[in-house]
């Protein structure tokens, strides 16, 4: 049985590309032939290499035109006749459609794209247009999110259709809690015997980018025992390196910017607590921040907002800080640099791995596509 996972972009800035990779390797070994539809860029092959090499992959190049970008996708998959397309969000560039009558459609949902705020007024009337529309448009849809099973679940029922949305959070890669040689970090202070603080996602205003410097600077009022790392990449990068500079923080907190996957596990490592700043957002109540389960193997407090998947993954098991409140973030790093913090994640990684994730996937498609 071949299955197509058909994606868009690239990895550092797509969470649901993460998807594509981690299933593969576990639905291989389940005896799917899957081929990933990726564009052709330094970082989607480090991916690949590292994470599903026994994956077949078919490189595209990046279209300006979302519609020629999607032609040379519908070329791909007229050709592969696959038994199951996977769309990973869907979009103008990925939005394919089956190339034979049998061919089972299905979609991928991490956020609520009609309630981002972004864009103009008239795309954000034409995603939440597309939002009815998806429901028909697809056999099966894939939620990364209990909000967002439940929202399709109330289209799906308003249409009449019978087949569940499957609920499929992110989840971790196997290799993320293996022992590996240290690197360099780059950053002298670490060997000074400070707590180390990290954050790993994207650097964006809405996910909490100016509210965790905010909370460092505060915090470095009053003590400094700590460094804080922020890993990732996104458009506040340069804005805010330029702030901790004009704060006079160099020593203290460090943007250290995009890191490969295969070097991720030493700055994991270092770390004494980990932070997924959340807001009372439908963003974040409907998205599934995949930062999570990269933290969870490690075993250490995990510093974020009792809402959505963070609370419905760590349960009781997180140091949980009222959103957007400063002061109540601070506390709980006051509380790790004091050794006061006994909120570790209880989470079991086994039951989050991509293993368990493509066990769970697989027998929704037996259960209401290939049941007879």
């Amino acid at each position: 049985m071949i299955i197509v996972f058909v994606t868009y972009g690239k990895f550092e800035v797509n969470a649901t590309l993460k998807r594509a990779t981690g299933m593969a390797h576990p639905l291989i070994r389940e005896g799917y032939r899957v081929i990933l539809l990726l564009q052709d860029d330094p970082v989607n092959r480090l991916r690949v290499a590292h994470e599903c090499p026994d994956a077949e992959t078919i490189w595209h190049q990046h279209f300006k035109s979302a519609f020629e970008e999607r032609k040379a996708k519908q070329v791909a998959v007229n050709r592969l006749k696959p038994d199951i397309i996977w769309i990973c969000g869907p979009g103008m560039r990925n939005w394919v459609t089956r190339p034979t009558q049998g061919c089972i459609l299905l979609s991928d949902y991490s956020e609520r794209y009609a309630n981002l705020g972004e864009g103009s007024f008239i795309r954000r009337i034409w995603e939440y247009v597309f939002e009815w529309i998806y429901p028909v448009a697809f056999d099966g849809h894939v939620c990364a999110s209990r909000y967002l099973q439940s929202f399709f679940r109330r289209k799906l029922k308003f249409y009449g259709k019978s087949i569940p949305p499957l609920y499929l959070p992110y989840a971790y890669t196997s290799n993320s809690g293996r022992a590996v040689e240290p690197a360099h970090l780059e950053f002298p202070v670490l060997e000074k015997g400070k707590k180390v603080f990290l954050y790993l996602g994207s650097f964006w205003e809405n996910y909490g980018f100016w509210d965790m410097l905010e909370a460092f600077r505060q915090l470095r009022d009053i003590r400094d025992d700590f460094v804080f790392l922020m890993l990732g990449k996104g458009p506040e990068l340069e804005p805010g390196r330029e702030w901790i500079e004009h704060h006079g923080l160099s020593e203290s907190i460090s943007i250290v910017g995009f890191v490969p996957d295969a070097k991720l596990d030493s700055y994991l490592r270092a770390a004494d607590a980990f932070l997924c700043p959340l807001r009372e957002t439908l963003q974040d109540l409907a998205r599934c921040p995949s930062k999570l389960f990269l933290y969870i193997p490690f075993r250490k407090p995990i510093i974020t907002c009792r809402i959505g998947e963070a609370a419905e993954l760590l349960g009781s098991g997180a140091a949980y800080y009222q959103p957007r409140n400063i002061p109540d973030m601070v506390e709980r790093l006051v509380e790790v640099c004091e050794g006061r913090s006994t909120v570790e994640s209880t989470a079991n990684p086994d039951l989050h791995s991509w293993d368990q994730r493509a066990k769970i996937f697989t027998n929704w498609l037996k259960a209401y596509f290939f049941n007879d």
